[in-house]
């Protein structure tokens, strides 16, 4: 069943009168028995063009891992910080290093923040044209029947009848929701069962920081601090992101044969029985423990992998799945916002936590991740 644009270009969205259920059921029962390989098969200009968006992430990766990493450089500590004679080297003192890293996660959310006042302000100007341009200028998908069969068309290499199935599959869904009162404003984020998608999304994006990603994503000033060489503990940090990768690829097969629930319970149950060790290590051994150093240092390394494994990637999976179709894009923002408020609060508390001339936790600051996660 195809979609006449003209019929519906000035109309409230779809109705039941032409939802076509038997094509939204043909394109479900396709999507459920359809392999990983025929997806991406059938897909591949979509997934290709997912990953050009997507290296748009790369540069956020690199400011707030390259800023904290700087904290043991040792350049850039007789640069920028003070001689402590006690311990016979510069540091950065502990609010230096906190809004360092808060500068570069604040700047991250205000890009987001840029985005958004961009959206708003073409919505504004765009809200007393009342033609089709009036929707069609904001954004690429209008709920046009046609135009939405158009783009399917140029993203895969489905049939017509694949295509018409799966339009009545995207207004099968939007049908359903609309049915259990779902709306499109911030407010109806919290509302009824929206409010408990939200929550889920929040939590399990804050979940990510709580985990003790702050402590041990970048490990080389905390290796620093417990005595690691300088060139040894730099060294470590470039296998860190390498274990990160290796991770995030692997967790493909993870998402294939096990449910997300599992998967991010099993993942931080891990980080936090890894975080628990790496604080007793610390705790019931000397600082001058060569032994012990190594195997802290090994432990945060395993913990990278099963956070990347994990709780990592399955939190974007877990928020794009949970939220309600024409609520996706606002709950994705309250979980992103969720997020680096966490991010702020660790940020601030770390460097106090690691700082020799602070609280001096040194690998005791695990102690505070796996906390959190429990």
């Amino acid at each position: 069943m195809g979609y006449d644009d003209s019929k519906h270009a000035h109309h409230e969205p779809p109705s039941e009168k032409w939802v076509d259920t038997a094509g939204a059921q043909t394109a479900f029962t396709a999507e459920r028995d359809e392999t990983f390989a025929d997806s991406i098969k059938k897909n591949k200009r979509a997934v290709l063009w997912s990953l050009m968006l997507s290296t748009a992430i790369i540069m956020e990766g690199y400011d707030t891992s390259l800023l904290p990493s700087f904290y043991g450089y040792p350049s850039f500590q007789k640069h920028y910080g003070d001689y402590y004679p006690d311990i016979d080297g510069y540091q950065l003192s502990g609010p230096w290093q906190a809004g360092l890293s808060n500068g570069a996660n604040v700047y991250c959310n205000l890009c987001w923040a840029i985005g958004q006042l961009i959206a708003n302000g073409i919505l504004q100007g765009l809200v007393t044209n009342t033609t089709k341009w009036g929707y069609r200028i904001p954004g690429p998908f209008n709920g046009s029947g046609l135009l939405c069969q158009k783009t399917l068309a140029r993203l895969t290499d489905s049939d017509s009848d694949r295509l018409n199935a799966t339009i009545s599959q995207m207004v099968h869904t939007i049908e359903i929701e609309r049915e259990i009162e779902s709306g499109s404003s911030y407010w109806h984020c919290f509302k009824g069962i929206d409010l408990r998608r939200t929550e889920i999304c929040c939590l399990t994006f804050a979940t990510q920081m709580l985990s003790g990603a702050q402590f041990a994503y970048g490990p080389s000033y905390f290796f620093l601090q417990a005595g690691m060489d300088t060139e040894d503990a730099y060294k470590l940090a470039v296998g860190s992101p390498a274990l990160a990768f290796l991770g995030t690829v692997l967790s493909w097969l993870l998402l294939t044969y096990f449910g997300r629930r599992t998967i991010f319970l099993g993942g931080i149950s891990t980080l936090a029985i890894l975080l628990f060790t790496i604080g007793m290590i610390s705790a019931t051994t000397s600082a001058n423990n060569d032994s012990a150093l190594w195997a802290q240092a090994s432990l945060c390394l395993i913990w990278q992998l099963v956070y990347s494994l994990t709780l990592g990637p399955i939190a974007y999976v877990i928020i794009s799945e949970t939220s309600a179709v024409r609520l996706r894009a606002k709950s994705v923002v309250l979980a992103r916002n969720t997020y680096n408020i966490t991010t702020v609060w660790a940020a601030v508390l770390e460097p106090y936590m690691i700082h020799p001339k602070e609280w001096d936790w040194k690998g005791k600051t695990a102690f505070s991740g796996a906390e959190q996660v429990y």
